[in-house]
């Protein structure tokens, strides 16, 4: 997907709005804080929708997240990712 320029950034408000945007499948995944998903996502039935990455992602504990059915697109992600984290360290 990668390869294809088939990622984009989006823009939005509130980390809210991209949870939103990712069960509403208008968006394929998103990077928010553990913190932030673990707050908005703390009563929701909706915190099992997610495959969320077990490994950090930069020093503000940022995760990727995508729906466990679009497990391509984090394992297009992922190595982008661990790359930039090795050139950090």
């Amino acid at each position: 997907m990668v390869a294809k320029s088939e990622i984009n950034r989006i823009n939005t408000i509130s980390e809210q709005a991209l949870i939103n945007m990712l069960i509403n499948k208008r968006i394929n995944s998103t990077v928010i804080s553990q913190s932030t998903f673990n707050y908005i996502t703390r009563q929701s039935k909706n915190r099992d929708l997610f495959h969320v990455s077990l490994h950090r992602h930069d020093k503000y504990a940022r995760k990727v997240m995508v729906l466990h059915k679009n497990q391509a697109v984090f394992e297009d992600i992922e190595p982008i990712i661990q790359k930039t984290n090795n050139n950090e360290a």
